[in-house]
């Protein structure tokens, strides 16, 4: 706990950190805070029951798959922030061109977009198709490498079907652009 009701949330391993949350992302307990790869294994970080509130502070470059040690702050949060959105649904709604509205998954990096493994394999998801956290949804070239997009991010449902593929295979995606709009499943 830091001074004025903020909350350090730490690396619980070393590793690579991907898809922390950006500033002013609420979170409550047991949202998922960002994925951490250690030695090729990819686990979900999520808050600790006694923290909500704002993300005041974070590292961009957790969105990119960044290098952290044991005990390096991924973001912090601000509980009095977050005494104003208590009780509320996190806002994942997302308007492009008028076209979509709902719980939308967004590239964690920008780069190439790739919808299937290669040229005569299957797309990785299609529309009505269910997706969990962790489940590859795509390939991101950057840099002549490869990285596999795995579904999953705060504000985001554990369980979820694929309404809409926004990226077109082998778009050029910035962080943050539109990839998947889904709907929450119970």
């Amino acid at each position: 706990m830091l001074e004025g009701g903020r909350t350090a949330l730490l690396s619980p391993s070393v590793g690579f950190v991907r898809n922390a949350p950006v500033l002013g992302t609420f979170v409550r307990a047991g949202t998922a805070i960002c994925e951490l790869e250690t030695l090729g294994v990819v686990c979900c970080v999520r808050a600790p029951d006694d923290v909500h509130g704002i993300v005041v502070e974070t590292d961009e470059r957790g969105l990119a798959h960044a290098p952290v040690q044991y005990g390096q702050v991924i973001c912090v949060i601000d509980a009095q922030l977050g005494e104003l959105g208590r009780g509320t649904p996190v806002d994942t709604s997302v308007s492009v061109s008028g076209a979509v509205t709902g719980f939308v998954f967004k590239a964690p990096s920008s780069g190439r977009f790739y919808a299937r493994a290669a040229p005569d394999k299957p797309a990785f998801v299609s529309v009505g198709d269910e997706i969990v956290t962790g489940k590859a949804v795509g390939l991101l070239e950057v840099m002549k490498t490869f990285h596999r997009l795995h579904y999953g991010g705060p504000g985001l449902p554990a369980r979820a079907r694929v309404k809409a593929i926004l990226a077109e295979d082998q778009d050029d995606l910035a962080a943050g652009d539109p990839v998947l709009e889904v709907e929450p499943m119970q």
